[in-house]
């Protein structure tokens, strides 16, 4: 899975392409990142210090799982 993602969705409304890495749109990158980061200053986002621990009684499946009923990650695995 890509670490970042951006679509242009005036020409791909089904979000096929991600342009993230596309020099085309680096400002475009930088002016959404910009904003994210202010936005996340002004509301004091707890992910700003880092991970937010899971609840001790949280269950965790795989990104990767395609069954909610498979196999789970131990709590606090990522």
């Amino acid at each position: 899975m890509a670490q970042e993602e951006l679509y242009d969705l005036t020409f791909d409304p089904a979000e096929g392409g991600n342009v993230a890495n596309d020099a085309a749109y680096a400002g475009v990158l930088a002016e959404m990142k910009s904003r994210l980061d202010n936005w996340m200053r002004r509301t004091s986002d707890p992910l700003l210090s880092g991970d937010i621990p899971l609840p001790p009684t949280a269950r965790l499946w795989s990104v990767d799982a395609t069954d909610p009923a498979g196999p789970m990650l131990p709590t606090g695995a990522r």
